[in-house]
């Protein structure tokens, strides 16, 4: 940081000069050759700071708190975005089987029950199944009795996904506000520092 002084000239204006120019001649903008004083005597003038950061520059409160609030903006948007996009990538791929497996599960249950009856080959390792895959025959038995069809799951699974996406997509939205906000206050202190 060079500390500049401003050194008055005959027509009432200044011009910067630093404490490396002491005793040495200058010109003004006018073309008049002016003595630039002597070290002691440049410490009683008004100085300028010529720092890289002005005055009125670099970071203040605002740009501080638009800078905390678009991290904070971007962090949940994209914590969101990830959350649906594990919850959508949980759903399953071929809703058709599903649906099968569900109508498998509730013949499986009648077969339980009756005496002599024969299982499908789809239920006849029913017992191997994974636990979530026997949790939604259950809840299907549970919520549609025998005589009843469930609704078309492949409608269900559609409805779902797409309101998965929706909220995928808004959590992009809330990232990119957030980071847009960060890339706003960062040129804002720059800018300000330049100017």
């Amino acid at each position: 940081m060079v500390t500049r002084y401003k050194l008055p000239t005959p027509d009432g204006k200044f011009i910067l000069v630093d404490a490396r120019q002491a005793g040495q001649m200058v010109q003004d903008a006018a073309g008049n050759t002016l003595e630039v004083p002597t070290l002691l005597e440049l410490k009683r003038l008004e100085t300028v700071d010529d720092s890289p950061v002005s005055a009125t520059g670099g970071w203040n409160p605002l740009l501080g708190g638009l800078f905390v609030l678009g991290a904070v903006l971007a962090l949940v948007g994209c914590w969101t975005a990830y959350h649906y996009y594990r919850s959508l990538d949980e759903l399953p791929r071929d809703p058709v089987a599903k649906q099968v497996f569900a109508v498998a599960a509730q013949h499986a249950v009648v077969a339980a029950a009756t005496p002599g009856y024969i299982p499908l080959p789809e239920q006849r390792n029913f017992h191997e199944f994974p636990a979530a895959r026997l949790y939604a025959a259950w809840t299907s038995l549970r919520d549609y009795p025998l005589e009843e069809m469930p609704p078309p799951m492949a409608e269900q699974i559609e409805q779902r996904r797409g309101e998965l996406t929706r909220n995928i997509a808004i959590g992009g939205l809330v990232a990119a506000i957030g980071i847009g906000l960060i890339a706003s206050a960062c040129f804002a202190s720059t800018g300000r520092k330049r100017g």
